[in-house]
């Protein structure tokens, strides 16, 4: 019986589990050193007062890609302009009209300027290739392959800060409204995991943990000064960034054993408004032939359910604060708009899509070379862009009056 199980549907299933244990405990480990080139969006940023600018994380395991970086009319999606770096180049983010990369090989940040594509400023120090930089406020922060933390000024490029010493290994940074979080392995005989987070705006370190305190692998995305961790049961703590101090725990609304499928394939927190969604296994599909997932949305301030949806983890979620609007893409693969507080409906696109990002208004859904981009809250097409080149078209957000895209 146990041999025909294991050749069976259930067998692959626990050999999938089995992968999927092995991938997280590597993380856990902060042994894994390859860089992973970009694919997907940028981190949730907290945006500077008065600019108008969002990149949700529809998919936190792989970079947003910056290896053909296109800048389209926000109103009529013709192109501005279009820019090539080495294959494997990442997007940071934007602080106003400057935007900021990673590029590959080297390390180096690059800023242009989001209207013309001019480059702005780069920077000399080799950045660490598998630990994408942060912007919080007006500072592009990054790790250097030598576990130094520099913080720059995005507008100029000027050094504002860094750090005397570093991990010997960085697995993450997390930017928390003036906090920056970073995940590693301490330096030092015998090294051992921790989180350490600093003051954004001058370096000082706030708050550390380490070793069995670490409450586990950093999620990417913030929401009113909460750090998010999953730990290896797939239960989610919120982490005041200022203190350090745990303000709730949300556990997984069935215990099943893999759980783990959470730390190993979810590297995010969808944050929308005054929710903030995790991705779990299904628990109304225990005879599932494959590990399904769901995603279910909490206060921010209290960890309490208040709706969930069947899209999980390998779907694409996109938060417009304009219009107060989550954007999902799951199965089938049709973007539609939603409350994020109560999940219900707004509107759904007649067209299907792949990934999505959210700015001024606009639902940004990629699907192939085509670019869409959609009212975010009825589904109507504004208007579309195609480029025929090789590799697919992935939306990254907007900035003074562009939307970007990269190509993977």
């Amino acid at each position: 019986m146990s041999q025909r199980r294991e050749q069976g549907p259930l067998g692959s299933v626990r050999r999938l589990v089995v992968v999927l244990i092995l991938f997280a405990l590597a993380l856990a480990a902060l042994v894994t050193w390859a860089y992973v080139e970009s694919e997907n969006l940028a981190d949730v940023v907290d945006a500077p007062e008065g600019f108008d600018l969002d990149f949700p994380t529809p998919d936190g395991l792989l970079d947003p890609p910056a290896r053909s970086l296109w800048a389209l009319d926000a109103t009529t999606g013709l192109a501005r302009w279009r820019n090539r770096y080495p294959d494997g180049s990442s997007f940071v983010g934007a602080v106003g009209e400057i935007l900021v990369l990673q590029q590959a090989g080297d390390g180096h940040l690059v800023a242009v300027d989001a209207t013309t594509g001019e480059e702005r400023w780069r920077d000399s120090p080799a950045l660490h290739g598998g630990c994408l930089p942060v912007i919080d406020g007006s500072l592009v922060i990054g790790i250097t392959r030598r576990g130094v933390i520099v913080a720059r000024d995005a507008a100029s490029g000027a050094e504002v800060w860094k750090t005397t010493s570093g991990p010997a290994d960085c697995f993450d940074l997390v930017a928390a409204s003036g906090t920056v979080i970073v995940g590693g392995l301490e330096r030092g005989r015998g090294s051992m995991t921790f989180l350490a987070a600093y003051d954004s705006g001058n370096g000082a370190e706030r708050w550390r943990v380490k070793g069995r305190e670490v409450p586990g692998i950093p999620l990417k995305g913030s929401a009113d000064g909460l750090l998010f961790t999953a730990d290896e049961n797939g239960s989610i703590h919120a982490i005041d960034a200022l203190t350090g101090a745990v303000r709730w725990i949300w556990a997984p609304p069935h215990p099943v054993e893999d759980s783990v499928l959470l730390t190993a394939t979810t590297v995010r927190a969808v944050v929308a408004g005054t929710t903030v969604g995790f991705s779990t296994v299904d628990p109304d599909s225990p005879g599932a032939k494959e590990p399904r997932t769901i995603t279910v949305f909490v206060g921010t301030t209290d960890g309490i359910e208040r709706w969930r949806t069947k899209s999980g983890a390998a779907s694409s979620f996109a938060y417009d604060p304009h219009t107060d609007t989550l954007i999902e893409i799951g199965e089938p693969p049709v973007p539609t708009g939603r409350d994020p507080a109560t999940g219900s409906v707004r509107g759904t696109a007649a067209n299907p899509g792949g990934v999505a990002a959210a700015a001024s208004g606009l639902a940004l859904v990629g699907t192939g070379t085509t670019l869409a981009a959609l009212d975010a809250r009825t589904g109507v097409v504004v208007w579309t862009f195609e480029d025929r080149a090789q590799g697919s078209l992935v939306p990254l957000g907007g900035a003074s009056g562009v939307i970007t895209a990269g190509r993977k």
